[in-house]
C-alpha cells in the first residue's frame, strides 16, 4: 500500500517523543489512545498524522518513496 497514511498514539509533556500506537487509520488510533487511556495513560496521549507516508523518507525536506 503505497503511500498508505501513518497515524500515530503520541505522548505529550514528559512522555514527547514517545510513540505509543502506529495505526492505518485515524479510527484505529482513536481507538487504540482509548485503550491506553483505559490503562493509566488518560490526559497524556494525542493522536496525529504521521508527517510521512508508509515507505517514505525525507533527506534534507525531499521525500523519496522506497
Amino acid at each position: 500500500m503505497e503511500g498508505m497514511l501513518i497515524w500515530e498514539v503520541n505522548g505529550i509533556d514528559d512522555l514527547v517523543g514517545t510513540c505509543f500506537a502506529q495505526c492505518s487509520t485515524k479510527a484505529k488510533a482513536e481507538k487504540a489512545m482509548q485503550i491506553l487511556e483505559e490503562n493509566g495513560f488518560e490526559g497524556i496521549l494525542e493522536v496525529n498524522q504521521s508527517c510521512l507516508k508508509l515507505d517514505q523518507i525525507s533527506i534534507g525536506g525531499k521525500i523519496i518513496n522506497l
